[in-house]
Order: structure tokens, then C-alpha cells, then sequence
């Protein structure tokens, strides 16, 4: 139903555009009337966004115009089923989605995605557009119950599997020596997800380059905020910008986010292509990987990272980090400092579960020695 989607774009559009504007502020129009003509013999049913301006002053309207007009567009919704929910029933055994689905909220604030006891939320773009998935095991843990909405809603519900980890094989890994046996039997309900939202991921993966976890988090959440769009369904949640919205931006308009230019050229890099490579996310990443690797920006950190979030490749690992490697080295030989080439090194011998390895390392809790070592913080904003 082409009109649903495209009602749901006018309607996500106009509660970002209310949402941004001040109680008593003014908009440059009034949406005043949204029309959806149903469909009729020889004729498709239609969607018409009339604008008048206010009568308090010409060539402005206030807020309050546009959430009625969203109202009144949101109750035509609701009879229709353009949001209807979408649901259906997994059964997960004794997997950890709590454990498994952490990883996804790695930056604070992450305006995408949520979870709570029993509970998983998350909000992104699709092939089909946007959609909404929510996760609910906290009656019985054996068993997920989803929900989907969105024109993406269908898309993300026939791959949860992925995305709760129950594609994850863990045949063949069965650590023998301390302190990995000893981690991996308390952590073995936790499982590698694969996302598939390759330019949702994309875009996080590169605000996260060569900055904090803190800086970055903050810059997600602005840009998130300020360009992204409010979800479909009742998940309270933004989608991230879409691939055309931010390749539209001007590098300079990054620098509100706290985003420098060479980030900022990187994501309108890969959102120049974003779309072209949605559908790719379902084979194997290494058809993909040469397109990806032409893409500006994208370096061993981050192609790695795609692999093991977007794919669930349970054997690649993440190169190029700042702490991961000392935190290996450390964990599985006792070594306080480690590049890359010994973190491989200790790390050969669990082919091919070596993302596997890495993340009882996380889930163990132990980390080296720290060093009185921090980046020098000089946010975009003040230069």
C-alpha cells in the first residue's frame, strides 16, 4: 500500500517539525488539512497536505496548527491500519537477549534504541521504509513475543531471528583453560545478533571514529535528534536520518552536532550509497566488502565493526581500537598493554569464534591496568 507509506512519511516529517519548534513559535506554513482520498474504481487513493497561513499573522502559523493537523491525520491513520501492529512469537530457549542486545546500546542516550528488564526496543530504516521493532520476553524468558510497526515493520520482523541472535551458531567453541572456560560457562546464553540495517549502522559506527564513547554518544544523539524522525508505532523512539537527508547536509552543518568535517564527509560518503547496498545485507559480507571498501572512511576499525554488527560474523574481529586489544592481551595472557598483532595472535587458535571470544572478554568485567592517558577534548562547537 504505497498511500500508507507515504502518509506515514508526511506524518513523521510534521511531529519532527512540531517537536522542534518552541510551544509559542511560528512556522513559515500551516499545514492545515491532510486529505486522503480513498481508492475508487479507475482512480488510486491519494494523499493531499493543504497550507494556509494563520490568521494571526500572513506567512506564519503556529504549533499547535500542525499537531492538529497531525491529529487529524493520525485518526485517519489509525482506522485505516497504516501503523497497525505487526506480531509474531519466537521461541528463544535459554538465550540471554539481555546480555546479546547490550552491545546495541553502546552509546548513552542512543535515541534509537531501548532496553529495559524484559524488554527491547528499537527504531531504524528498512529497504521498505521505516519501521519499529519491540521485543517482550519478561513473562517468559523462553519465549519473545514482537511487535513491528511501519512501512519497515514486515522487513524487520522476518529477520528478528538475527537480530535476537538465534542465527548465532556456537557449535565447535568449547574453551578449555582458565579464565575463558570459566566466563564462557556463565555467559554461554549470550549470542552475536545481526542487524542488517547496514546504513543505520554505518552512520553510528562513524560519529564513533577517533572520539570518546561519551563525545560520541552526545554527537548521535544531536544528529539523531535534530535530522532523524519520530518512530512508527508507540515506541517513542527517532529513526536516524535517512541516507538522502544526510548526504543533503553541508559538512558545516555537522559542526551543531559537535561533528568535524572528516566525519562529516564520511557519512555523506556513505550515505551516497546507503540505499544501493540495503538489499546486500542478507548474503554473505564478503560480496559486499569491496563495495564497502571503497567507500571514504571506511578503514579496518570500521569494516570490522560492520562485519560483527551488521553480519554476525562471529569470527571477525575488531581492529584498529583503542582499548580492545590491551584488554585481550590482558584477559587471556596477562599482558597490560597489546597491539593488534598480539591481540590476533592470542586470539588464533579460537577460529572462527573469535568475535565470540572478544565479547566474553566484555562480559567478564576485567580490564588492565588503566593508564593516565585521555584524548584532548576540543568540541567543533568552539573552534
Amino acid at each position: 500500500m504505497r498511500e500508507a507509506g507515504a502518509l506515514a512519511t508526511v506524518l513523521s516529517s510534521l511531529r519532527h517539525f512540531a517537536r522542534l519548534t518552541e510551544p509559542d513559535g511560528a512556522l513559515p506554513i500551516d499545514v492545515a488539512l491532510i486529505h486522503v482520498s480513498p481508492p475508487g474504481p479507475g482512480r488510486r487513493a491519494g494523499i493531499a497536505v493543504g497550507m494556509t497561513p494563520s490568521p494571526r499573522q500572513p506567512g506564519t502559523c503556529s504549533t499547535d496548527s500542525i499537531r492538529r493537523s497531525v491529529h487529524r491525520a493520525e485518526v485517519w491513520q489509525r482506522s485505516t491500519g497504516v501503523e497497525q501492529v505487526r506480531q509474531r512469537t519466537l521461541s528463544i530457549g535459554d538465550i540471554d537477549l539481555t546480555g546479546t542486545l547490550r552491545t546495541l546500546l553502546m552509546l548513552s542516550g542512543d535515541p534509537t534504541v531501548r532496553l529495559t528488564d524484559g524488554r527491547f526496543e528499537r527504531a531504524t530504516l528498512t529497504p521498505d521504509g521505516p519501521g519499529s521493532i519491540r521485543a517482550d520476553w519478561g513473562d517468559d524468558p523462553s519465549t519473545a513475543r514482537l511487535s513491528a510497526w511501519g512501512p519497515g515493520g514486515s522487513w524487520l520482523l522476518e529477520r528478528a531471528e538475527g537480530l535476537l541472535g538465534l542465527e548465532d551458531r556456537i557449535d565447535g567453541f568449547d574453551p578449555a583453560d582458565k579464565p575463558l572456560r570459566d566466563v564462557w560457562r556463565r555467559q554461554q546464553q549470550r549470542r552475536l545478533f545481526r542487524t542488517r540495517t547496514l546504513w543505520h549502522d554505518l552512520a553510528w559506527l562513524i560519529v564513533q571514529q577517533r572520539v570518546t564513547r561519551v563525545d560520541a554518544g552526545r554527537q548521535w544523539t544531536r544528529f539523531v535528534t535534530a535530522s532523524g524522525a519520530d518512530a512508527p508505532g508507540p515506541v517513542e523512539l527517532l529513526t536516524p536520518p535517512t541516507p538522502a537527508a544526510t548526504a543533503a547536509l553541508h559538512y558545516t552543518d555537522f559542526h551543531r552536532f559537535g561533528i568535524e568535517r572528516q566525519r562529516a564527509e564520511y557519512l555523506r560518503a556513505a550515505a551516497r550509497i546507503g540505499d544501493r547496498l540495503a538489499g546486500s545485507v542478507d548474503g554473505p559480507f564478503d560480496e559486499v566488502r569491496p563495495k564497502l571498501a571503497a567507500i571514504r572512511g571506511l578503514g579496518p576499525w570500521t569494516m570490522s565493526s560492520v562485519a560483527s554488527h551488521t553480519w554476525g560474523d562471529a569470527d571477525s574481529v575488531v581492529v584498529g581500537d583503542d582499548g580492545i586489544p590491551s584488554m585481550v592481551t590482558w584477559f587471556l595472557a596477562g599482558e597490560a598493554r597489546g597491539d593488534d598483532e598480539r591481540m590476533l595472535e592470542l586470539l588464533e587458535p579460537y577460529r572462527p569464534h573469535r568475535a565470540r571470544v572478544v565479547q566474553m572478554v566484555f562480559a567478564s568485567g576485567v580490564r588492565p591496568p588503566r593508564r593516565h592517558h585521555r584524548y584532548a577534548r576540543n568540541p567543533i562547537q568552539n573552534r
